[in-house]
């Protein structure tokens, strides 16, 4: 299952319920948005079992299991997360390219081992920007 989400900086939150495998889950998808903190939060509720796993990545190299990437010039700089913290997750992929305004990102995913890929890319320019956000669900 694909689903996108194509929102402006004015958006508050999405609500997405969505239907895998027979069992009806709630998966509510919580965007707040500013030029200088971005949070994003997943919650799923996969076949009746409370499965809560949580990674935090900040801006740090210190997160094992987790590949980062920087290059950082002056106050623009593009930055490229790849996170592989489980041999039944293909990859969570962050493409952020933030200009002329300091950025501190949370991203939270509860999330099973059935989601194959989270792909966010975010381009941020001054006060406004486009977020494309794509999960898609292996079944």
């Amino acid at each position: 299952m694909t689903f996108r989400v194509h929102h402006s900086a004015r958006h508050s939150g999405h609500i997405i319920h969505q239907d895998i495998q027979g069992t009806p889950f709630s998966k509510t998808f919580r965007a707040h948005h500013s030029a200088r903190h971005s949070k994003h939060t997943i919650q799923q509720d996969i076949q009746s079992t409370s499965f809560s796993k949580t990674f935090r990545a900040h801006h740090s190299a210190r997160h094992l299991g987790y590949i980062i990437q920087h290059d950082i010039q002056g106050t623009p700089f593009s930055k490229t997360f790849r996170a592989h913290h489980s041999s039944r997750h293909s990859g969570h992929t962050i493409q952020q390219d933030i200009q002329s305004t300091p950025f501190c990102k949370t991203f939270k995913a509860h999330h099973s081992a059935r989601h194959s890929e989270h792909i966010i890319q975010q381009d941020i320019q001054s006060t406004s920007f486009s977020k494309t956000f794509r999960v898609h669900h292996s079944a």
